[in-house]
Order: structure tokens, then C-alpha cells, then sequence
């Protein structure tokens, strides 16, 4: 049983805690840790059968015997704070993506966490959703050929009121690229491979208090010569589809318009077919948190860990650069 204390009780956390609810098995949150007692009580109210402490102060829940792991759910500038600490006191962690703000606060996790021997995890939910995960077994075991395009968009409203922690990129690191974009181009790169180069461009236009872009387009280059691009907006007033995404094989196609669809006939013959997923955790959280208890319970190294998620940020960065320099940037980028 991994005994988790969750710090930071804001919205996605409820999603976190849906996944803890049918995981009792494996692990479960012995504390709730806010700023905010009462939003801290309120997670605590939900965390199932059982009770959990409530705390306001992270350093406090760290100290206690009864918490293996955290589970970070954190404004983006407290990551690498709170994560080092946690390695400290020998918690394992998983903490919500990005992993950080920039590479030197991603190191630093890494390296606290690998000095304390301890699981180092980021939350990116649709490396372990149902759609995605099918599809990349599909792309895997052959089914459409060698992928040499794969396509992956974002459409969403995100108002944050004045005032809000996201809306300032100091602290969320960015804009709609960074807080949602990010999971996109770790699913890029998952498909089609390591990134040779990026171009970007984004935008504003003012719907928001934001200051930051509010969308986004972003074209990697990839080292086996495939492309890819992902679109990300955060100020859709109205769209067909939450999250899309097209891959394009020498002997096929997938797509999850409408559920997920499979075409590998002859050209222009036949058509596409519904493919059953593998599991049924459309959002891919409750597999996200089974995946991070299994692996402090069995001593594994999660798929998704703090290298991968470096990664993943190290494109959302590569994509800033370019979009601010209206050029190409190549990988890997100099640290500094």
C-alpha cells in the first residue's frame, strides 16, 4: 500500500483523486495539502472510504511517517521547489506536467530524486490514455507501416480570472504551448521519435487576461525524417473535438475523430474501422496514477519519467525560441 500525500488541491487534482478511488489497492492519499484549508478539507472529503489529514504547509506533510509518496498538483513555479524537498525526505514523486519551467529546474529534480533513490514521475495523462495507447500499439506492431506524419490539436477555452497564477508566464512558464500543448508534443515525440529540429508560431488576441500566447502552431522535424505538428488554442469558442489526432503510415492511417479508426486497405478502397481500445480510461488518469504506484511498489522505472518529461519541456522551450526568433531551432538546446 503507497500512502500518498497530494499537495496542491486545485481542479485537476479531482481527476487524480477519481483514479485513487478505484486504485485502493495499490495506494491511497493519506494527506491533503493546500494553502487554502478549505479547499485542502474539501479533497480531503474526497479521497474515499478512508480519512485524510489536512495540512497547509507541504514541509509538514513531508515530515509525516504515514506518506511514501506526494502527488504534485502544483502552480508550475512550485515543481521543482517542492520536488526537491520531497526527494529529501525520501518521497517518491509524481508531479503534474510540465515537469518544470526550464531545464535547470528539471535538473534539479533529477538529480535530487536520483541522489535519494527515489521514483521520479510526470503526470502526462495521454501517454496513458486509451486512444493513444491503442493507437501506439497499433503503430508499433506494424499496422499502418512507417509513420512519416502524424498531426495532434488542442481545442479549448481557458479564461483564468485577473490575477490568476496562469495567466502569468513567469509562473505557468509559458502559455497555451506550455499548459496544454506540452502534452501534445510529448505525444509527438512518442510516435514519430527524437526532434532534430523546431518551428513555431504563436499568438494573442486579447479574449483573455492572459499574456501569453493563446494559441499556437508547432512543426518538428524528426530524426527518422518523419513530420509532425501539433495546434494548440486556448480561446476556441466553439469546436467539434476536445483533442484530435491523425497518423499518417506508408500502409495506413489512424485517426480518433469520433472514437478511434483504423484504415489499412488499398488506397482509396474500402474504409476506416472503429478499433476497440485496450482499456477504457478515456483520459488516461487512473492508468497515469496505477502506473506510478506500481512502479514504487515494484521498485520499476516509470515510463514517463523525469528524463522523459525533460524532453517533453525541452520542446516547449525549442518552440518559444522559435516562435520569439521566427526561425528554426535545432536540438538540443544549449543549457544556460
Amino acid at each position: 500500500m503507497v500512502r500518498v500525500a497530494l499537495i496542491g488541491c486545485g481542479g485537476i487534482t479531482a481527476a487524480h483523486l477519481a483514479g485513487y478511488r478505484v486504485l485502493s489497492e495499490l495506494g491511497r492519499v493519506t494527506v491533503c495539502c493546500d494553502v487554502n484549508e478549505e479547499l485542502a478539507r474539501n479533497r480531503a472529503g474526497q479521497v474515499g472510504e478512508h480519512s485524510a489529514e489536512v495540512v497547509t504547509d507541504y514541509r509538514a506533510a513531508l515530515e509525516r511517517d504515514d506518506v511514501d509518496a506526494v502527488d504534485l498538483c502544483l502552480p508550475h513555479h512550485l515543481h521543482a521547489e517542492v520536488a526537491v524537498a520531497a526527494a529529501q525526505a525520501g518521497k517518491h514523486v509524481l508531479v503534474e506536467k510540465p515537469i518544470a519551467r526550464n531545464l535547470a529546474e528539471a535538473d534539479a529534480m533529477i538529480a535530487a530524486c536520483d541522489a535519494a533513490a527515489v521514483k521520479l514521475m510526470v503526470a502526462h495523462c495521454q501517454r496513458f490514455s486509451a486512444e493513444r495507447q491503442t493507437a501506439h500499439r497499433l503503430v508499433r506492431d506494424g499496422a499502418i507501416g512507417d509513420v512519416y506524419l502524424m498531426r495532434s490539436d488542442h481545442n479549448q477555452f481557458v479564461n483564468f480570472p485577473a490575477g490568476h497564477w496562469a495567466n502569468d508566464p513567469a509562473m505557468l512558464g509559458g502559455g497555451a504551448v506550455a499548459g496544454s500543448g506540452v502534452h501534445h508534443l510529448d505525444t509527438l515525440r512518442w510516435f514519430c521519435g527524437d526532434v532534430r529540429t523546431v518551428s513555431a508560431g504563436y499568438t494573442r488576441n486579447g479574449l483573455t487576461p492572459r499574456t501569453a500566447e493563446d494559441a499556437g502552431l508547432v512543426l518538428f522535424e524528426h530524426e527518422g525524417g518523419s513530420l509532425s505538428e501539433a495546434t494548440v488554442v486556448w480561446t476556441v469558442q466553439r469546436f467539434p473535438w476536445y483533442e484530435g489526432f491523425w497518423i499518417y503510415g506508408t500502409a495506413g492511417v489512424i485517426h480518433n475523430v469520433g472514437g478511434l479508426h483504423l484504415f489499412d486497405g488499398e488506397p482509396r478502397q474500402g474504409e476506416f474501422r472503429r478499433v476497440k481500445c485496450d482499456h477504457d480510461d478515456a483520459g488516461g488518469f487512473r492508468e497515469e496514477v496505477r502506473h506510478f504506484l506500481e512502479c514504487v511498489r515494484d521498485g520499476a522505472e516509470p515510463r514517463m519519467n523525469g528524463h522523459e518529461g525533460r524532453a517533453a519541456l525541452e520542446l516547449v522551450l525549442a518552440s518559444q525560441q522559435s516562435a520569439a526568433r521566427g526561425e528554426k531551432v535545432r536540438l538540443p538546446l544549449a543549457l544556460g
